[in-house]
């Protein structure tokens, strides 16, 4: 078998077309069809002088087809091709050609697009436009037409021409279509004096999805013609823009495979920038500096300015900053010195050098129009130094530029940081608030919302969720926007089974379900499923979720953070894999996963002692209610001084000490969690309060003491957050033993109307007792009915208490 090129397929063609002519002399169809080969071997030939000669031969061989059939519009559409081709260039045989094929046949769309064509070429954009027009009114879905029309919109710089680029390629697959139409998206969108906020540019761009259209169209260009370096570049830059940066390396490749091969170095060295800054976004950084080092001669801004990046991203500082000095050198506005300088100063911040950082990111603030990210480093320098005055400074500059959409979001978290640092929470909340009212459809505005009450104002954590539920509803492809809705709904409580719409484990579920392969969404799912489980025992409901789930999900979270070497995530999965653990009552495991994790992190004196501590709970546990020795608690509270900070260690040998009935050892472990706890001093004083109502409730002695004790607690706890149900709770079944119905009925009633866990059940029952007492049938009816409609858990208990009374 013997491969043949083209054009020897060709020649042979012409020869077997002589062939035929030998025997049939007169055929008119023979004589156009040779003169067709001749003219496509001209095409694909190499040399000029032999095309030439090709051409000759084509046209020689179409007029004596013409001979013989004078009145054939297809010999003389033929004709006209040919003699208006480089290789002839007989323009006016050609007009002469197109006419007399028109007048053969007047519904000649062919002829007609030809003529026009010609036109065209010569400048005659008029006589162009009417031989197109008449074109698409033969068929109108004829492209050639469209496209001779497109070109004739270009030429006289009309709004319609990417439009009907646009029409082009919708009406079917053409070459000359494809590429004009890509070409035309990629001038418009890179066009920086173009008003990107205009309906003209909405409508092209936006809402025709031209990006995507015009990346498949040029994409069909590139499956057909292999040799163009402008159609790669194009689809290239298309790529980019669609975040498909991996294929645009590999488009970008081709281009500069071909480029290499010519000797126009401009068009080389454009498609060698954008080669070079595709592979930096994909992580490549030395094959990026190699690229940019291969430009020749290096002097574009931008070149200089990829350089000096991709050097920073290939941990090469000092380079960088030198290719940054000469970027500031060959800058030629100030907005771009304002850009250069911001860099080289967070360079120099890098370098540890902050006095000289101060100095560069204050001198491009200095200039007009300052770089904006500047001023923001500017900002971030004074806030990470405690310098305000230098913080404040920079904001009132940022706060010129608050109408900017762009940057709402960093001016907001910038200004909220400078007051958060200074303790006022409130207004640095106020502050993000004040951006979600002027920009209410920014999805980050509201996570970030969320995200600060969840880490500084810890009891808003209901108004949290609901920044966070926003935040998703607006864009919930955005991975955090998922975690903080979850988060807040796991601090507010929300993971109550009973509550679809409102449950932390539904959320955390839907991320892990979106994002499989972000380990912090896995860990949300362990914390809410862990808090459900817990909280259906609580309510005495049936859970579909058990500890052996808990403990997978956990084991596969601390597997995931190892792999990763997310070392902040590991110590958090092992204390919660070890809870799971007692909760299934595996002590051995349990030990046998602590001493696993002392020997991991030896180096660290914080978490032995946690461990530790850990590993006294687990030792309590196997013990059950039986008494432990006074060598035990000895051990046991040694372990807790070594943590003596930990609010939640003196809470736990807290709850020992009641367990061995030594109360007063408990309040006073209580009250040292009180002492070291910075924020959270709401737990400890609720237990405190508990402890002391159970005391009250008892045959204990003291009870005046333990009365005074449980009001103090739980009025302290109400001065932190006034709506904290527990608190209420506890002071009114306080108030009910003291048979103080009034205090008491206020206090529950409070308790109706803030809460939607297992408070609200008990609040009913205590004002059941009441009401009954007082012989009050319609708030008793009033309570029944609502205990109906909400399922209430305890609703069984409150219809004994009544039927008990009767």
């Amino acid at each position: 078998m013997v491969a043949m090129e083209k054009i020897q397929v060709l020649s042979l063609g012409a020869k077997c077309y002589g062939r035929a002519l030998s025997l049939k002399p007169e055929c008119e169809s023979l004589w156009h069809d040779l003169g067709v080969n001749y003219y496509r071997q001209a095409q694909h030939s190499s040399l000029h002088d032999e095309s030439v000669q090709l051409a000759d031969k084509a046209m020689k061989c179409l007029q004596k087809a013409i001979t013989i059939e004078t009145c054939n519009h297809q010999l003389w559409n033929a004709l006209g091709v040919i003699a208006a081709s480089t290789y002839v260039k007989k323009f006016k045989l050609a007009q002469h050609a197109f006419i007399k094929s028109i007048n053969s046949e007047n519904n000649n769309v062919t002829a007609w697009t030809n003529l026009g064509a010609l036109y065209l070429s010569q400048h005659q954009i008029e006589l162009a436009h009417k031989a197109f027009k008449v074109a698409q009114s033969l068929e109108p879905s004829y492209v050639a037409c469209w496209i001779g029309q497109a070109l004739v919109a270009e030429h006289i710089g009309s709004d319609e021409t990417m439009d009907l680029f646009r029409h082009t390629t919708e009406l079917g697959t053409h070459l000359e279509g494809s590429l004009g139409y890509a070409q035309w998206v990629c001038h418009t969108i890179f066009d920086r004096q173009l008003d990107k906020t205009s309906e003209l540019y909405k409508y092209n761009i936006l809402q025709m999805g031209a990006v995507t259209s015009a990346a498949v169209s040029i994409a069909k260009y590139t499956d057909r013609k292999h040799d163009n370096p402008t159609a790669y570049n194009i689809h290239g830059l298309l790529l980019e823009q669609e975040s498909l940066h991996k294929h645009a390396v590999q488009t970008f490749e081709r281009a500069v495979h071909i480029l290499k091969q010519s000797d126009n170095k401009s068009h080389l060295n454009m498609a060698l920038s954008n080669y070079a800054r595709l592979l930096c976004m994909v992580g490549r950084y030395e094959d990026a500096v190699t690229q940019y080092q291969t430009i020749s001669p290096l002097t574009d801004f931008h070149d200089v300015c990829g350089l000096a990046l991709a050097l920073y991203k290939n941990n090469k500082l000092k380079e960088s900053y030198q290719a940054y000095e000469q970027a500031l050198q060959l800058a030629s506005t100030a907005a771009d010195k304002s850009t250069v300088l911001a860099a080289m100063g967070m360079l120099s911040y890098k370098f540890k050098d902050v006095d000289r950082a101060k100095t560069l990111l204050f001198k491009c603030s200095q200039l007009s129009p300052p770089c904006t990210e500047g001023i923001l480093a500017l900002c971030s320098l004074g806030l990470r130094h405690g310098d305000f005055k230098l913080a404040s400074a920079a904001l009132l500059e940022l706060i010129k530029q608050e109408n900017n959409d762009q940057f709402c979001i960093e001016i907001s978290f910038m200004t909220a940081c400078l007051y958060a640092l200074q303790g006022s929470y409130n207004t640095a909340r106020n502050q993000i608030l004040k951006a979600i009212h002027k920009y209410p459809w920014r999805a980050k505005l509201w996570q970030q919302a969320s995200k600060f009450m969840i880490q500084f104002m810890p009891k808003k954590a209901k108004s949290a969720a609901k920044c966070g539920r926003i935040a998703t509803e607006q864009d919930f492809t955005v991975t955090k926007n998922g975690i903080s809705l979850s988060l807040a709904q796991l601090a507010a409580g929300q993971h109550d089974p009973r509550d679809s719409n409102n449950n932390c484990v539904k959320t955390a579920a839907k991320m892990v379900h979106l994002y499989p392969g972000e380990v912090n969404n896995w860990a949300l799912l362990s914390a809410s499923c862990y808090a459900n489980e817990r909280s259906c025992k609580a309510l005495k409901l049936k859970s579909n979720i058990d500890n052996n789930l808990n403990i997978k999900l956990t084991q596969y979270v601390l597997q995931q953070a190892h792999e990763a070497k997310v070392q902040r995530l590991q110590p958090w999965a092992t204390n919660q894999m070890i809870d799971s653990l007692l909760q299934c009552r595996q002590y051995k495991e349990a030990q046998m996963l602590i001493q696993s994790a002392k020997s991991q992190w030896s180096s660290n004196a914080q978490i032995q002692s946690q461990l530790d501590l850990m590993n006294t709970k687990v030792v309590v546990c196997q013990k059950g209610n039986s008494a432990l020795s006074e060598s035990e608690l000895e051990i046991l509270r040694n372990k807790v001084v070594k943590v003596a900070t930990s609010t939640y260690a003196w809470q736990m040998l807290a709850e020992v000490y009641v367990s061995q009935g030594m109360t007063v050892a408990a309040e006073t472990c209580y009250r040292q969690s009180l002492q070291v706890a910075k924020s959270a001093k709401s737990v400890p004083l609720i237990r405190l309060a508990y402890l002391a109502l159970t005391m009250s409730s008892g045959s204990h002695g003291n009870k005046e003491k333990w009365n005074v004790l449980c009001q103090e607690a739980t009025t302290e706890a109400l001065k932190l957050d006034p709506q904290c149900t527990a608190a209420l709770l506890i002071q009114g079944i306080l108030h009910t033993i003291a048979q103080n119905q009034r205090q008491s009925k206020r206090c529950l009633q409070q308790v109706l109307s803030h809460s939607s866990d297992y408070s609200l059940t008990l609040a009913r029952f205590y004002l059941m007792k009441i009401y009954l007492d007082k012989k009050d049938h319609d708030a008793v009816q009033e309570l029944l009915d609502a205990a109906k409609v909400c399922s209430d858990p305890g609703q069984e208990l409150v219809f004994k208490l009544v039927e008990s009374s009767k």
